[in-house]
């Protein structure tokens, strides 16, 4: 990264970072997830039955410079998930969550296995003043791009929409992120 981005990191990092990561769960996937365990980022981030796409994330979150914005498309379970801590914990310290679609049981790619998606976006830095953007949606089959945009554009009947401070986002010990309906 650091080589062909020197001129990026020069000035401290991406202003963002934007990705839809690869849903792999470290069942059935032992050899894979061995190699990352031995890297700086495995050393630091690797817990047992987590998914290929945390490491995605603590690297998002690495590469951005301060107030730079992440924005990544994955699956829900992260915000509670028992092998997810030391991600939202990552989220909790160096980071400011500014928006969370959570789509539950519409499915937003038709072929994709482990739906449950949810848009995440992130501000690198704490900004306690900063108010959250939440809403889940109640809608259930296969969305289009009407359907995506009215919901993210908070103009789905089906979809609860809030607004949140960061405090109420993560609850107290276990950092689960709490969307309020």
């Amino acid at each position: 990264w650091h080589l062909y981005f020197m001129d990026v990191f020069d000035k401290g990092g991406f202003d963002i970072v934007i990705g839809n990561p690869p849903y792999v769960g470290q069942k059935g996937h032992k050899e894979m997830f061995q190699d990352i365990k031995k890297s700086d980022l495995g050393i630091k981030y690797h817990q047992r039955r987590m998914d290929l796409f945390y490491f995605f994330f603590h690297q998002g979150i690495l590469l951005l410079k301060p107030k730079g914005i992440l924005s990544y498309i994955t699956t829900n379970y992260y915000l509670t998930a028992t092998y997810a801590d030391k991600l939202r914990k990552h989220i909790y310290d160096e980071t400011t969550i500014l928006s969370l679609v959570n789509f539950n049981e519409l499915k937003i790619f038709e072929s994709a296995q482990g739906q449950h998606n949810l848009i995440t976006i992130l501000k690198k830095g704490k900004y306690s003043e900063t108010i959250a953007k939440t809403a889940i949606t109640q809608k259930n089959g296969l969305a289009n791009e009407k359907i995506i945009a009215e919901i993210i554009n908070e103009e789905d009947d089906e979809t609860e929409y809030n607004r949140q401070n960061q405090n109420s986002l993560f609850e107290k010990g276990t950092l689960y992120i709490r969307i309020e309906a």
